[in-house]
């Protein structure tokens, strides 16, 4: 399926942030810990307005099917963040025309790492990708550890 990529923008908040939560709840998590990270499944505007954000948009509908941020962590390091695919969407292709406009912005961007905070249901999906695991972070709640994983795009001489 190829989909319309574009950037998202401040009005798109409330359609994306619905969507995070849709996608995260699809992996059955518990409806208490879906509340705990009621913040952390929002996109605000603010955030839109300060941050590269993609929205993948099925062509004959112009519906929001996908969404994937890129989030500038230092001068050469970003971080993919807020990749969420509206769950009937899940394995067919969407991810992957996301992540592969995140990480070409990454090199437009001249970054030398790109690094993702995972859920563990998505791991497999990065490391398909060029990313290795590198450590874990523990997340909320207390004791629920997410795997962080790196993409070397450039090596600096």
């Amino acid at each position: 399926m190829e989909l319309k990529l574009t950037t998202a923008d401040a009005g798109d908040s409330v359609v994306l942030s619905a969507m995070a939560k849709r996608a995260k709840s699809y992996w059955n998590y518990p409806s208490e810990w879906i509340e705990l990270w009621k913040e952390d499944l929002t996109l605000t505007e603010e955030y839109i307005n300060s941050n590269m954000v993609y929205k993948a948009m099925e062509p004959d509908s112009n519906q929001i099917i996908g969404t994937c941020a890129v989030e500038q962590l230092s001068e050469k390091e970003v971080e993919i963040a807020h990749f969420w695919i509206e769950p009937e969407f899940m394995g067919k292709g969407v991810g992957r025309q996301l992540i592969t406009k995140a990480l070409e912005y990454a090199e437009q961007q001249e970054a030398t790492r790109v690094e993702v905070l995972s859920d563990p249901n998505a791991r497999e999906f990065y490391q398909r990708f060029g990313f290795r695991f590198i450590g874990e972070r523990e997340g909320v709640p207390k004791g629920r550890f997410l795997p962080v994983l790196e993409k070397v795009l450039f090596t600096e001489s």
